[in-house]
């Protein structure tokens, strides 16, 4: 009994070794998992199913790892979507998490900046003061501040030996502020900030006001980018 007990208590400790985690690692990237970001939290996971499958049913790591595996296939099967694009082929997970950030950030984007330009609609209908009239000069000066910050970060990012899943996407969503942020700067985006007298310059300052917050909604991707870089660097401390 002794002896059983202590057989016992040793499976219980039974971890697995750097190279079995390179392993499920090695076997998610040719499943078509190369975010780092994603391909750490699924080999969490799986790493911990296989433990406890070996643990539970004193099995071999191969045989844990494949039943590890299955379960996970469909997770893992190649697939796209309608709104992202049929050419974005990727695992489930992946386009799921896509969908998911898409259906946080793009509403609300829409949402907040038509807010703002009722805001300043109102503001302009009864307002009895004087608005700066170099507000256009200031916001096109932001929107040039803006622009270099987008496109400084997208050459860090560039030059990361990590790619995540929110890295890919802030490079791919990115794309359209920096061209409209170009255009509201040289002054070849009309940007009547002051001028809400018809349908057609509402359309402008709603259209300006939107450029502008999607940027900042672009930032917030980066942000979780870094963040997930600070962890790994915490993490190998």
């Amino acid at each position: 009994m002794p002896s059983e007990s202590k057989n016992n208590i040793n499976l219980l400790k039974m971890k697995l070794t750097n190279q079995q985690i390179a392993t499920i690692e090695e076997t998610l990237v040719l499943n078509g998992l190369i975010y780092d970001d994603i391909k750490l939290e699924v080999t969490d996971h799986i790493a911990s199913e296989i433990e406890v499958a070996m643990n539970n049913n004193s099995i071999s790591f191969d045989e844990a790892f494949k039943q590890a595996f299955e379960n996970w296939k469909e997770q893992l099967r190649p697939s796209s979507s309608f709104w992202l694009g049929r050419k974005n082929i990727a695992p489930k997970i992946v386009i799921e998490k896509w969908e998911l950030i898409h259906r946080k950030q793009n509403p609300t984007t829409i949402q907040f900046a038509f807010f703002i330009t009722i805001i300043i609609g109102i503001l302009k209908v009864f307002s009895t003061e004087n608005i700066p009239e170099n507000i256009s000069l200031i916001t096109r000066w932001f929107c040039l501040a803006l622009w270099v910050f987008i496109a400084t970060i997208r050459i860090i990012m560039w030059k990361s030996k990590h790619k995540t899943l929110y890295s890919f996407i802030f490079k791919k969503r990115s794309r359209v502020p920096l061209n409209f942020l170009v255009l509201i700067t040289l002054g070849l985006f009309p940007n009547r900030m002051l001028e809400i007298n018809s349908i057609l310059e509402i359309t402008v300052v709603f259209v300006v006001i939107l450029i502008i917050l999607f940027s900042f909604s672009c930032l917030t991707l980066a942000y979780k980018h870094f963040q997930f870089e600070r962890k790994l660097f915490i993490s190998k401390l």
